[in-house]
């Protein structure tokens, strides 16, 4: 699952007044597992949750939003420890080709991990 809050107008010099948020959630279910049986027909309801049946459309998906709202930050709970990591290497063990959309320079290679003993860093090539 992958769940975005994106603010479009935010204050840099203060407090940011608009409340107005997007949110959407994408979720896949398990490999050998089916989602509950009502669980499409509430997500259709919904109109930010999208359901897909394999990890590879999930991701395409993911990429696909993050290159369509271009956001100048993102934050989430480790990101820059393992969460990077993780998505980097499931994007490159499923070869989506276009993985460099998740940053805004088109680039062919995919980065390397610096291992420096230290937490994750990631540096490009």
């Amino acid at each position: 699952m992958i769940s975005f809050l994106i603010q479009q107008k935010v204050n840099q010099d203060g407090p940011t007044a608009d409340t107005n948020y997007t949110n959407f959630t994408l979720v896949r279910k398990l490999d050998t597992v089916p989602f509950p049986l009502d669980f499409r027909a509430r997500a259709r309801q919904e109109k930010n949750i999208t359901a897909y049946e394999t990890e590879r459309q999930l991701l395409e998906a993911f990429i696909n939003k993050l290159h369509q709202f271009d956001p100048d930050l993102l934050i989430a709970h480790n990101l820059c420890g393992s969460v990077i990591e993780i998505l980097l290497n499931r994007i490159n063990m499923l070869r989506i080709g276009h993985w460099s959309r998740i940053g805004r320079m088109k680039r062919s290679n995919m980065p390397q991990r610096k291992n420096d003993g230290s937490a994750s860093s990631w540096v490009p090539r």
